[in-house]
C-alpha cells in the first residue's frame, strides 16, 4: 500500500523528444522580385500535427511529449512593432513543414529552418537605394534632402544606403513616398525597414480621403547605434482608415535636444501586405 500511494503521490513522468533550433533563416531564389531577406525572426512557432506546442525565443530547445513519426511545422516569429510583448509569427512568411519528422525520446535533434515570402504576400514597395533614382520625396517646404552613400562603414548591405540630416538652423525633416498604395481593410499590411538613428524618427501613413489628406502616425522609432530591424504593423491603421482610397508612406522627424547633428541611417524599406 504504501509503494502504491508513493505511485500515486508521484506519477511517472513522460520523457520528452527534443529539437534544437538556433535561428531561422530567410531565403529567396528572386531578389529582383523580393529584394533583400534582411530580417529579425526571434521566435520559432512549433506545431506538431498541426497542433501548437508552444512559441519559444530564439535559440530554443524545445521539448515534445511524442517519439515516432510526426508532422513537424515551424513558422517564424518577430516582436512586431519592436515590442517584446507583441510577438506573433510573421504572416508573410512561409511555414517551414518537415512532414515525416522522427522524434526519438530523450533526444536532441538539431535543425536549421528556412523560410521565404509566401504566395500570399504582395511586396508593393522596396526601396533598397541600389537603383540611381530614389523612391522618396521631401516635402516642397523641407531643406533637408535623402543622401545616399556607399562609404562601407555606413551601409548595411549592397553598395549604398540612405541618411537625412537635419541640417543646421532646420528643426525637422519629412519624406514621403512618391506612390501611393491601396492596402487592403481585411488583410494584414506591415512596413519592414532597417536603420540606425542618433534622433527618434517617426512612420506613419498619409491617407487619402474624398479629395483631402491625413497624416496618420504609426511608429516612433527611438535611437539605435547599430543596424536595426523593425516590422512594423499598418494593419490597424488601415482598418481604422477603410474609406481611404489610397495611402503614402511618410518619414519624419523632428531635432531633439541633446543631438548636435540628427542623423537617420534607413535601407531596405518594403512594404508588404495580402494580396
Amino acid at each position: 500500500m504504501l509503494v502504491n500511494s508513493c505511485e500515486l503521490i508521484n506519477p511517472a513522468e513522460d520523457i520528452p523528444s527534443f529539437i534544437h533550433i538556433d535561428s531561422i533563416d530567410v531565403n529567396t531564389n528572386d531578389p529582383s522580385a523580393v529584394g533583400s531577406v534582411s530580417h529579425k525572426v526571434s521566435d520559432a512557432w512549433v506545431y506538431i500535427d498541426d497542433e501548437l506546442i508552444g512559441t519559444f525565443e530564439l535559440p530554443a530547445t524545445v521539448p515534445i511529449l511524442k517519439e515516432g513519426i510526426h508532422r513537424l511545422t515551424i513558422r517564424a516569429g518577430i516582436k512586431s512593432n519592436g515590442i517584446a510583448s507583441t510577438r506573433p509569427y510573421y504572416p508573410f512568411y512561409e511555414p517551414i513543414i518537415y512532414d515525416d519528422f522522427k522524434l526519438f525520446k530523450d533526444s536532441i535533434i538539431k535543425i536549421n529552418p528556412v523560410t521565404h515570402y509566401s504566395d500570399g504576400a504582395k511586396i508593393a514597395w522596396k526601396e533598397g537605394f541600389e537603383d540611381g533614382g530614389v523612391s522618396l520625396i521631401k516635402a516642397s517646404d523641407d531643406t533637408t534632402s535623402l543622401y545616399k552613400t556607399n562609404d562601407h562603414s555606413l551601409v548595411l548591405e549592397g553598395d549604398y544606403s540612405a541618411y537625412a540630416k537635419i541640417l543646421p538652423g532646420d528643426t525637422s525633416f519629412f519624406f514621403r513616398s512618391t506612390d501611393t498604395y491601396r492596402l487592403p481593410i481585411s488583410g494584414f499590411s506591415y512596413l519592414e525597414l532597417n536603420y540606425k538613428n542618433n534622433n527618434k524618427f517617426l512612420v506613419g501613413l498619409i491617407a487619402n480621403i474624398n479629395g483631402s489628406s491625413v497624416t496618420l502616425p504609426v511608429l516612433v522609432l527611438n535611437r539605435s547605434d547599430k543596424w536595426n530591424k523593425i516590422y512594423i504593423n499598418l494593419t490597424m491603421m488601415v482598418y481604422n482608415y477603410s474609406t481611404a482610397t489610397d495611402f503614402y508612406i511618410f518619414v519624419s522627424s523632428e531635432r531633439e535636444s541633446d543631438v548636435a547633428e540628427p542623423l537617420i541611417y534607413m535601407d531596405n524599406l518594403k512594404l508588404v501586405y495580402s494580396k
